[in-house]
């Protein structure tokens, strides 16, 4: 049995060798994502694969947290991979290419890394080729479409990346798997962690971290910020890896909001209902929308209000918007509750005098999104809201 999987192993080694150049090349295309440093300057270079659900392909934009390894000193690919033809098996030949170019171009240090299906590939083509890059960063792999769908199908999400990792070697593995991912369907984590362990791979397998929901989490400002220097640290450090990120420092990746009215400066001795709430809120939410809640005045059966959504994702088509709103203060939840548009409120709930606990429900696969907003001080609001 072990000599028929070294066997399988060396031939599809080969299949890629002799199938590389003509086929990525049609398949896919490799471009930088921003003025590189070039080889010979750069700490090493970043491959990253976008996912893709046919027939629609994903934004191929970097995850945000890839420009924390930019600002390393790594330059940054995009293999952009064509809808055509988007198969697994073509998709990590493409991938095992690119590296291979990145490679005859100098950089010493390479890290392959993706989301959803780009992820998946990612993985696929470190246990295709041993020792083909140093790092693979996979945000929630998956290539066999999404539980709600067909269950059947969506287990080989597991299985088969189980069978992935029992055939990397020689490259550090870090993965992120989120609760409330259609594409998951369990127990992935631990199995993972117990199969990397056996073949003596280097890991960190984030498994569903708390407060962090949904397929497409990983790819947002949000994300980067609270996890982006755990990932910088795996990639770039040489020390033993932590058991997780829990300790590691928040990043600087600033909030992108649309530009907003300049807020009005709180009343010093505001005893009303609405005076405890009165201000500017600032934070995320559990599926990494960056949001912000200005309440700026009324009375409690008629609250003015703004809501704010930041540019929460590197994707061209994700966009900042503002939300004039009109609500109420609800004595019985001790809540400002705005109602948005049928099926759509927010709630907010003051936890103390600098936080504000936030759910926003709608329609859609997370129905119900929380969230933990911090007061801004005025007059750092005042000048985000009148700067450009």
């Amino acid at each position: 049995m072990r000599l028929r999987r070294q066997l399988a192993s060396l031939l599809v080694a080969f299949c890629v060798c002799v199938a590389l150049s003509a086929a990525a090349q049609d398949h896919a295309r490799l471009v930088v994502d921003a003025a590189p440093f070039g080889p010979r300057a750069a700490a090493g270079a970043v491959l990253w694969n976008h996912g893709g659900e046919a027939p629609l392909q994903a934004d191929p934009a970097p995850a945000v947290f890839v420009e924390l390894l930019r600002t390393q000193g790594f330059d940054v690919f995009r293999l952009e991979r064509r809808p055509e033809g988007d198969t697994i098996r073509a998709s990590t030949r493409a991938v095992v290419a690119a590296a291979r170019e990145l490679r005859g171009r100098g950089y010493g240090r390479l890290v392959i890394a993706g989301h959803s299906a780009g992820g998946w590939i990612a993985l696929a083509s470190a246990a295709a080729v041993s020792g083909l890059a140093e790092a693979v960063v996979a945000m929630a792999p998956a290539a066999h479409g999404r539980v709600s769908v067909d269950p059947e199908r969506a287990r080989r999400n597991r299985d088969e990346l189980l069978e992935i990792a029992r055939a990397i070697e020689g490259t550090r593995v870090m993965v992120f798997l989120f609760a409330d991912d259609d594409f998951d369907p369990g127990e992935r984590g631990p199995a993972l962690v117990a199969q990397l362990q056996r073949r003596g791979v280097t890991h960190l397998i984030v498994d569903r971290p708390p407060g962090w929901r949904g397929h497409a989490v990983g790819l947002t400002r949000a994300f980067a910020r609270r996890f982006g220097s755990c990932i910088v640290g795996f990639v770039v450090a040489a020390a033993p890896v932590p058991a997780g990120c829990d300790r590691n420092p928040v990043a600087e990746v600033p909030f992108e909001f649309a530009p907003a009215p300049l807020p009005a400066r709180p009343a010093a001795n505001d005893n009303t209902v609405l005076g405890p709430f009165l201000g500017t809120w600032r934070g995320s939410l559990e599926n990494g929308d960056d949001v912000q809640l200005v309440v700026e005045g009324g009375t409690a059966d008629r609250v003015r209000g703004l809501f704010a959504r930041g540019r929460s994702r590197a994707e061209a088509r994700d966009e900042a918007f503002n939300l004039p709103q009109l609500g109420r203060y609800d004595p019985t939840l001790d809540a400002l509750v705005f109602e948005m548009r049928p099926g759509q409120r927010i709630v907010a709930r003051r936890q103390d005098d600098r936080r504000l606990a936030v759910t926003v429900a709608h329609p859609g696969p997370l129905a119900q999104i929380s969230g933990a907003l911090e007061r801004q001080d005025w007059t750092t609001a005042a000048a985000r809201a009148l700067s450009p």
